[in-house]
């Protein structure tokens, strides 16, 4: 379980790695000013160096950074076309989560709700019910089709008929948490939603507790 947890994790999305160096190099040769050529390839490293990290959960604090700069380094390709919030207020920021939780559904937003010239919006809410953590990914991108969303909500009957980056996060929550965890997809005009569920550990249950306590 172990080595395919590992083997999971390391995977890296080689059309995200590639378009993002391609891009460096074609900014580069265009004279783009290379402050900017250095941030992006800074984001380029944090990304890649967090998500090799060989540890199986991270904190909710670290993941939001890591999705937010995911998409600042979208948003310097796509010059700004992507507006992210994120709303987890009600869960302790030191809440233990899978590592590489938010980025690949980030991604599949980006890729293929994305419309040219339109801004793409994407929304992330957590919160706390029955002892587990739930979050909520939503776009207000393209329509997932119908047949297509039935493929996805099919997520170990039929993997080879899966999105990399969704089969990707579910096989890890199943390899971590078993059938306490769960991810499905919702696909309307308005939004594309993509939900997930797992317990919540038992170091971060005491600590959001006690933050509850404290709130009052």
């Amino acid at each position: 379980k172990e080595s395919m947890r590992l083997a999971l994790q390391y995977q890296v999305n080689p059309h995200f790695l590639f378009n993002v160096l391609n891009w460096i190099q074609l900014e580069m040769e265009m004279g783009t000013d290379k402050l900017i050529l250095s941030e992006a390839i800074t984001l380029l490293g944090k990304l890649l160096r967090y998500n090799l990290n060989g540890q199986a959960l991270s904190t909710l604090a670290e993941e939001k950074q890591q999705a937010a700069m995911y998409v600042r380094l979208m948003n310097m390709r796509k010059k700004d076309m992507i507006a992210l919030w994120i709303d987890t207020e009600t869960l302790p920021e030191e809440l233990r989560v899978i590592r590489f939780l938010f980025q690949p559904i980030c991604e599949n937003a980006i890729q293929h709700g994305g419309t040219r010239g339109q801004q793409l919006h994407i929304w992330i809410r957590g919160y706390r019910e029955n002892g587990s953590v739930f979050f909520e990914i939503a776009n207000d991108g393209m329509r997932i089709p119908e047949r297509r969303l039935q493929e996805l909500n099919a997520i170990g009957e039929s993997p080879r008929k899966e999105g990399v980056g969704l089969a990707n996060v579910y096989a890890r929550l199943k390899l971590l948490y078993g059938e306490a965890a769960g991810l499905e997809v919702a696909s309307s005009k308005e939004r594309t939603c993509v939900k997930i569920h797992f317990p919540i550990e038992y170091g971060s249950e005491r600590r959001f507790e006690h933050e509850t306590a404290d709130r009052g």
